[in-house]
């Protein structure tokens, strides 16, 4: 059998009430959208006549769902007024009638979902709060928490980073890329410059404690170059992290929906290619499998290209 069942223009009142039981008696067909467009030769109330007596006499019609659409040239029809009597949806246009079996397949998927689990986790909010307090103090205008604020708030919630920690001269970059081990990350610390990569603000990989030394020179240099010197507090030295998929969190305010958190691909083109999804907080664990696999570069996930899958259970970072 094949999608959709045409009938022809010469099909009787009959033809469409005997298709109906054929369809609704299939064990492959769930749901069925009739469509009449009124030719000369067959009236529309007589099919509807048909349709809803094949429906009250199959009793496979009470476990499917059935729509219908009969086209018509002005008003509501008499046969729309037949059909409403049995029960049936009837909508205008097709498109109308496909968009709402959509929605009741969805509602249908929902309600058939295990029941959603909201973690509980240990939260240190007095540390979370002291760090946001300390930055505020600190800030000329909008703030930003420096590497110290970040690592407490992020402890505070449970989320594990790389061993992080600010450096305000370059003696104090090789220090810290010894005690950390290589290799290790020099990032620049700016309360006001955003996007580090943009003033070269972030080297990598760096193998020893003599290249982290001069990464701090060569951010400090590559500021000055750019004439904004003055807005570099220092750098930030991180312990490197190792390679994988980079993925953003993040959570913002709205006024009419209160706490949404994002999610998606993440990297330095995120703002460009917005590969994120929202969700309305707070998030159960169905809700993150759904956030996660409904961005565009889920499938980048499972690994590609020779590499390995990411480690999509440790999504529960994202219901703290």
């Amino acid at each position: 059998m094949k999608n959709p069942v045409d009938m022809i223009v010469s099909a009787s009142a009959e033809s469409y009430g005997k298709a109906v039981r054929v369809l609704l008696d299939d064990p492959q067909v769930d749901s069925l959208l009739v469509i009449f467009v009124p030719p000369i030769i067959t009236e529309a109330p007589a099919v509807a006549a048909a349709v809803r007596e094949a429906l009250a006499t199959t009793p496979a019609a009470k476990e499917k769902t059935i729509l219908a659409c009969f086209l018509g040239t002005r008003g509501v029809p008499e046969s729309l007024v037949t059909l409403q009597a049995g029960k049936v949806p009837s909508y205008a246009f097709p498109e109308a009638a496909a968009i709402a079996l959509s929605r009741a397949v969805d509602y249908g998927k929902w309600k058939r979902q295990p029941e959603p689990i909201f973690p509980q986790f240990r939260v240190e909010k007095d540390r979370a709060a002291k760090a946001v307090s300390a930055a505020r103090e600190k800030a000329i205008s909008s703030f930003w928490l420096d590497a110290g604020g970040v690592r407490d708030v992020l402890g505070a919630y449970g989320i594990r980073m790389p061993q992080t920690a600010p450096a305000k001269t370059a003696d104090d970059a090789a220090r810290l890329a010894k005690q950390f081990g290589v290799p290790v990350a020099v990032k620049l610390e700016s309360r006001t410059l955003t996007h580090k990569t943009e003033v070269g603000g972030v080297k990598l990989n760096l193998k020893d404690a003599a290249a982290a030394q001069q990464a701090f020179h060569d951010i400090r240099n590559a500021l000055e170059t750019l004439g904004k010197e003055k807005e570099m507090d220092g750098v930030v030295v991180q312990e490197m992290a190792p390679e994988g998929m980079e993925t953003i969190v993040g959570v913002s305010l709205d006024p009419a929906f209160g706490h949404l958190l994002m999610y998606g691909l993440g990297g330095v083109a995120v703002e460009i290619l917005k590969d994120v999804v929202w969700g309305v907080a707070p998030i159960a664990d169905v809700d993150a499998d759904r956030m996660i696999g409904s961005v565009k570069g889920s499938k980048m996930l499972a690994g590609s290209r020779g590499a390995p899958p990411a480690d999509v259970p440790a999504k529960d970072v994202m219901l703290r």
